[in-house]
């Protein structure tokens, strides 16, 4: 832990050093919960400290991305947030660059004006999020940001890093206010609880999540009335000893799964001087950044009250639309079905932007066994596919290095693909890359070939 803060502590001198009011700043970050909280951060800190900059909230660091951004005029240092992109193409830009990463990448020598902090680089045990950087880094600049820890707890739980809470968060946690208890993992734990359970993707309920009714009938069955008052906090011992009885016993009976996978860490914060839960506010964030309303998430972190009521109705939008795509995939027909694998090719019948949610979501939940390769495929508007990756629920069950992710997909990219047509990055559990729309059958020929072999090496 102490490596990674010298490290961060280090970047943020240099970038003190090299700085004053007058540079202009320039910050690219991901559009997730995590890069969304990263950019705020940040942008929250050159804020107080009355610098000059602009935040602009990307899908992937693709290389076109990086090309327009070197040849813009209008800026003296840019920040890379939570975006994993190609070193050779940003050694081009001859600019102060620092980069707050930590997705798996390789070893490189880097010119002087590029600062690259990853603890994957320092120590592949760590596990910290973007936004857990760029809150370090905001601390490291002037001690008073130590507020901003909030937005780094949110970020740490948009990038599933909320149940192995690592020495670094710790130490993170013990900057904040927040209420760590274990819970239902419910989307939101403050507001109607029979909302609460239609909504619950991440801890998927058979009968309940999706449905309105089926929610109502559970909190019924176990002698709960359903109002606008009652939410998971508010239950009492009994009651929620039920609760979790009757999600277990709808679980058992539809997909054999147990009481392991049900409590989690529910995370309580103070925003807007009110309680919400983090899962909920990293879920409202992850919405508006992947339905193009990332500028509404930045500026509800950096304290716009405004921008909350716009966001919750983009999450209402969302929520439904994500309910719609679950379903789409889980009784899509055509999937491509293997021995520790499945390929869910969903073309255009779901959002780029979604894809990675929906096959995270799937990857949680007990439809298939742990250890199992989940891929889903859609297509962008720019003649690319978007394809996201994951390991069904959790690593334990799974030999330590036995399958990286991101290295499988680089070695499917690199046999077929002309390395300026393919994008990819991510981590060993978790990767996603983009690939030309002409290229669709190829790629998923080899893909399956090479998730067969990898099975035939396991058995």
């Amino acid at each position: 832990m102490e490596r990674i803060i010298n490290e961060i502590n280090n970047a943020a001198q240099k970038f003190k050093k090299i700085s004053d009011k007058h540079s202009r700043i320039r910050i690219l970050t991901h559009y997730d919960s995590d890069g969304i909280t990263s950019g705020a951060i940040l942008s929250r800190a050159l804020q107080r400290a009355d610098c000059n900059f602009h935040t602009s909230i990307v899908k992937l660091l693709e290389n076109k991305i990086i090309e327009q951004v070197r040849e813009e005029k209008n800026w003296d240092i840019l920040f890379i947030l939570d975006l994993c992109g190609d070193l050779e193409s940003i050694k081009k830009i001859e600019r102060p660059v620092f980069i707050l990463d930590h997705h798996e990448t390789e070893k490189t020598d880097l010119p002087e004006n590029i600062t690259l902090v990853n603890p994957f680089l320092i120590n592949k045990a760590e596990e910290i999020s973007g936004a857990g950087l760029a809150y370090l880094f905001s601390k490291g600049l002037d001690e008073h940001n130590k507020d901003l820890s909030q937005l780094a707890i949110v970020g740490m739980i948009g990038d599933i890093l909320a149940e192995r809470i690592s020495k670094i968060y710790n130490f993170i946690l013990n900057d904040s206010d927040a209420i760590v208890r274990r819970d239902l993992p419910l989307l939101n734990s403050t507001k109607p609880l029979h909302k609460a359970l239609e909504f619950s993707s991440s801890l998927f309920i058979p009968r309940v999540t999706g449905s309105s009714d089926g929610a109502i009938d559970l909190m019924r069955e176990i002698g709960i009335k359903p109002s606008s008052d009652v939410t998971l906090l508010t239950l009492n011992k009994e009651e929620l000893k039920g609760l979790i009885t009757a999600i277990i016993l709808r679980r058992i009976e539809k997909m054999g799964a147990g009481a392991e996978s049900i409590l989690g860490n529910v995370y309580i914060l103070n925003f807007f001087n009110r309680l919400e839960d983090g899962r909920e506010m990293s879920s409202l964030l992850n919405a508006c950044g992947r339905l193009d309303y990332g500028d509404v998430a930045l500026t509800l972190c950096m304290g716009c009250e405004k921008s909350k009521q716009e966001a919750e109705r983009i999450y209402e939008d969302y929520k439904k639309y994500l309910i719609e795509s679950l379903n789409y995939v889980k009784n899509f027909k055509e999937r491509l079905k293997g021995e520790g694998y499945v390929i869910y090719n969903c073309k255009n019948a779901v959002k780029d932007s979604i894809i990675g949610t929906v096959i995270s979501i799937l990857s949680l939940n007990e439809l298939f066994p742990a250890g199992d390769i989940i891929v889903g495929m859609a297509y962008r508007e720019d003649e690319k596919i978007k394809v996201s990756a994951r390991i069904s629920r959790n690593r334990q069950d799974i030999k330590k290095n036995e399958i990286n992710l991101k290295e499988l997909l680089c070695k499917v990219c690199a046999d077929i693909i002309d390395k300026r047509e393919g994008e990819f990055g991510g981590h060993s559990n978790a990767a996603g890359c983009l690939i030309p729309a002409n290229k669709e059958d190829i790629f998923i020929t080899a893909l399956e070939k090479e998730l067969i072999q990898r099975q035939i090496k396991l058995s």
